[in-house]
């Protein structure tokens, strides 16, 4: 179990509807976090508050919001900068797969929606949260990425080209924080078991055996240990992929 105490901690967790991102608002809360969780689906959020009150831990914040909408987030930092007046901790893991195909056939639509959940709506988090993230005593802000965002395999181009995006952006912007007492992070978790990222990217499933989303939560929160590393460099929690 991680050794990272988290208590009195606001830590804001997108995605958190399912996969990674509800794991590690579990986990987080499990550590003390007052957590809250930002996803699209009030439904799936509700019923991820219930799971982690019937662990005897503080109920979490309900953000059903939309990312790719500069107001909804706009309006969600001025609502945490009310309530709480500062974030200790964002976990971005939100992201959109795509659909695997060759860079020839690839749909303009879906490529720019794509973009849009990767790379535009990273921005709109940066944009809103900046502030809250200085305004804690040592905030820190972790954002999930792939190691295809530097391999671009075949047919993975729609993906690879939003990671790199999204990896260019987050280093920018932990390269302009050095000298503040914000730390940024990208981590990526590598392939996680019954996520909709895996199912998506590898339908024909895995010849080896994959971590589930928890045990990957554990190691992604036990990275707040230690320094982030340098702009530009990746905190993978596996080996990289070789598909």
């Amino acid at each position: 179990m991680s050794s990272v105490d988290l208590s009195g901690q606001i830590v804001v967790v997108t995605g958190a509807s399912r996969g990674i991102g509800a794991a590690v608002a579990r986990a987080a809360a499990g550590l003390g976090g007052k957590v809250v969780i930002v996803g699209r689906t009030r439904g799936a959020l509700e019923e991820l508050d219930d799971e982690i009150r019937a662990l005897g831990r503080e109920e979490a914040v309900l953000a059903p919001v939309d990312l790719t909408r500069r107001e909804h987030v706009d309006a969600l930092g001025g609502m945490l900068f009310q309530r709480f007046g500062r974030i200790d901790l964002l976990v971005h893991a939100a992201g959109e797969p795509g659909t695997l195909t060759p860079a020839s056939h690839i749909d303009p639509t879906e490529l720019q929606k794509v973009l849009t959940v990767e790379v535009v709506a990273a921005q709109h988090l940066i944009r809103s949260f900046e502030a809250l993230l200085r305004a804690a005593p040592a905030g820190r802000a972790l954002f999930l990425t792939c190691d295809i965002a530097e391999r671009a395999p075949a047919f993975f181009g729609m993906a690879a080209a939003a990671k790199a995006g999204l990896e260019a952006l987050v280093s920018a912007w932990a390269a302009e924080l050095r000298r503040s007492t914000v730390g940024v992070s990208l981590i990526d978790p590598g392939r996680v078991a019954g996520t909709r990222t895996e199912t998506r990217r590898y339908p024909g499933g895995s010849s080896t055996p994959l971590p589930s989303a928890a045990e990957i939560a554990e190691r992604l929160l036990a990275t707040l240990g230690r320094p982030p590393l340098p702009p530009g460099e990746v905190e993978r929690l596996q080996p990289q992929n070789t598909a």
